[in-house]
């Protein structure tokens, strides 16, 4: 027989606690996980005040059952799964060494070798334990089948395991209600459906079950969304190639634009240098030559200063009355050269051709331009 470890060992272990299930139960995207670890997990998010859950694995949105309902409450409502349920079993019991298990959790110091196996309690039993088995009123009705013929059905013995009722645990699930398309066990049928037309054995319902339109439509509707996902994720990884692909060639055109812009911004800032250098040293010259002049004017007067001095001490009245008369000229001469001044204007160095600002709004208009050009592009 095929090993079931080896084929369903993904599907038989829960994505939170990444053990095997125990009491796996699913949410209605049909993920499913182990009761305790949804407790955790419903816990958490009521801790933080949110009145709904995400799927840890699909993040699908499962809605609180009721108002004011608990963590505890909640994970009771939601249903078992029977599948993995009875895979679980089904592979537990393929493990064993065939010891009455009945035997083991009394304790008993011999353990029997089973014979048999009870399909409602997934219990293997020897021959005292099946006949007690039997003759207790709980489980009378089980149904009890032979442990060889049970391992070796080729159908992985999933089929042989009664289904019990989530709402009522000791209740087999025996008839299916065709109004509501809905297994129940008796109970569920009295107290719920007992108004419904269509209420069948489930064995009944069951019959063709796997020849049926509905399930062939449901193994080639799910190929069929399977085939339009991956169409899907398909063109969504096209797309992303080809997105990366732009932003490559982009990124290329930026840095060759403003890479353009810098060399175009330094050859302006050379000529601009060498322009200013040039203005500079020319209005340089003009005032340096004012200053020299200058320069030149005061030696003159401070010589004309000593002398005047040396001849009112030095030089009679005759002699100081003639170099006066110099003096009164030369005096004359510098308060022209002062008149002159007063006409000086101030040499700025800044010139129309030396506009910065215009430098700035030019390129500032550069950008924008290439910026509105680029966003047209991409809408």
């Amino acid at each position: 027989m095929a090993s079931l470890e080896d084929s369903t060992s993904d599907i038989l272990t829960c994505s939170i606690c990444l053990e095997i299930f125990t009491k796996p139960k699913y949410l209605p995207c049909l993920h499913t996980f182990c009761e305790s670890c949804l407790l955790t997990y419903i816990t958490s998010g009521f801790e933080k005040g949110t009145k709904a859950v995400e799927c840890p694995v699909c993040r699908g949105t499962v809605a609180i059952p009721k108002d004011n309902c608990t963590p505890e409450e909640w994970v009771k409502l939601i249903p078992l799964n029977f599948l993995i349920s009875g895979m679980l079993e089904n592979k537990k019991i393929c493990r064993l060494e065939k010891p009455c298990m009945l035997c083991e959790r009394s304790n008993s110091k011999s353990v029997d070798k089973a014979v048999v196996i009870c399909l409602q309690c997934a219990d293997t039993l020897c021959e005292t334990c099946a006949k007690y088995h039997s003759l207790m009123k709980f489980t009378s009705d089980h149904v009890i089948k032979p442990l060889d013929e049970y391992l070796s059905d080729d159908k992985n013995n999933l089929s042989v395991f009664k289904n019990t009722c989530s709402e009522h645990p000791n209740k087999i699930i025996e008839l299916y209600c065709a109004d509501h398309e809905c297994p129940c066990c008796s109970i569920c049928i009295s107290i719920k459906h007992r108004r419904c037309e269509k209420v069948q054995t489930i064995d009944e319902a069951a019959k063709g079950i796997l020849s049926s339109a509905v399930v062939q439509d449901i193994r080639q509707g799910l190929q069929d969304v399977c085939d339009d996902v991956d169409t899907v994720l398909k063109d969504r990884k096209d797309n992303l190639t080809k997105l990366e692909n732009e932003y490559e060639k982009e990124l290329k055109t930026v840095d060759k634009t403003f890479q353009s812009l810098r060399d175009k911004l330094d050859e302006q800032q050379s000529l601009r240098k060498d322009l200013l250098q040039k203005t500079f040293n020319e209005k340089k010259d003009i005032i340096e030559t004012e200053m020299v002049k200058f320069e030149n004017n005061r030696k003159a007067i401070e010589n004309e200063r000593q002398l005047v001095e040396v001849c009112l001490t030095e030089a009679s009245n005759v002699q100081v009355m003639m170099e006066i008369q110099k003096f009164k000229t030369q005096l004359d001469k510098h308060k022209h050269i002062l008149r002159d001044r007063q006409d000086m204007q101030t040499i700025p160095l800044s010139l129309q051709n030396l506009e910065h600002q215009s430098i700035i709004h030019q390129v500032e208009k550069l950008c924008s331009v290439h910026c509105d050009m680029k966003e047209k592009t991409y809408q």
